[in-house]
């Protein structure tokens, strides 16, 4: 990254655990443009997200975030975890990448040794996005959702809001609101709290109101801390709105105003 992308993330309170260099925006030459909301930290890894939400940090050992949209506010992901490696087609002869054009360059032999088509080359990769169509959609990833150490995303999965995903867990389809998942492939463990609390939590949406909804409140007392969250919605306390900071992939940056959807 260079000086002024720095002073720009820093001045908008995007901080790095480690130094800056450990963390990399893009996977490779992928670069999308990347949005951050103020206060979110970077603790190294390869990022290739669309947009990062307030009070949030990722990252650390080995983490790789591949064709992730979004990434909400409050949300805590540990060291090591993997989002949307690319995917095989093991339906054919080979699962093989080879069949799919990743090799051509580096291995021509192929062609002109063994006989392979270029016509072959072209049918793989058909199949392949036949075979992925339906995980082609970015990963999304609620508010307040906790990732442990190591897990693994595939593509295209959403994590609900509140959800909790175990360390070395590997996500290959939804994880509701408020549960606790783990192992290979997730499963429920859990749900995070009663229903009933559940049901007002995802009502209350208090993480659009940021930090301030949550002043004073004895946040380790649930039904509590969910009183004054109501009592001051009802209130009418405003959202949380903060200047946007995106990036584009040239290292530019643009400032702006408004509120992003929740779903974007």
């Amino acid at each position: 990254m260079d000086k002024k992308l720095l002073v720009a993330l820093r001045q908008h309170r995007v901080s790095f655990h480690g130094t800056p260099s450990e963390s990399r925006f893009g996977i490779g030459r992928v670069r999308v443009p990347i949005v951050f909301e103020p206060f979110v930290e970077l603790r190294g890894g390869a990022f290739d997200i669309r947009r990062i939400d307030a009070f949030t940090y990722l990252g650390g050992r080995g983490s790789r975030y591949r064709h992730v949209g979004r990434i909400g506010r409050f949300c805590s992901l540990g060291p090591g975890v993997v989002c949307g490696a690319p995917e095989h087609d093991y339906r054919g002869i080979t699962s093989h990448s080879l069949m799919t054009g990743h090799w051509n360059a580096k291995w021509p032999e192929m062609f002109d040794d063994f006989g392979i088509e270029a016509s072959q080359i072209a049918q793989g990769r058909q199949s392949l996005a036949a075979a992925t169509e339906k995980r082609r959609a970015r990963i999304t990833i609620g508010n307040d959702v906790w990732i442990g150490d190591g897990a693994l995303l595939s593509r295209g999965v959403t994590i609900g809001d509140g959800a909790v995903v175990a360390a070395r867990a590997t996500v290959v389809s939804d994880v509701l609101p408020y549960t606790v998942v783990g192992g290979t492939p997730a499963k429920l463990i859990k749900p995070r709290f009663p229903s009933a609390i559940v049901d007002r939590l995802l009502a209350s949406r208090w993480w659009d109101y940021g930090l301030a909804i949550l002043a004073g409140t004895e946040w380790s007392d649930i039904e509590r801390c969910l009183e004054v969250i109501e009592r001051r919605i009802r209130e009418g306390i405003e959202p949380y709105r903060p200047r946007k900071l995106r990036i584009y992939p040239d290292n530019s940056i643009e400032y702006f105003n408004g509120y992003l959807p929740p779903r974007e």
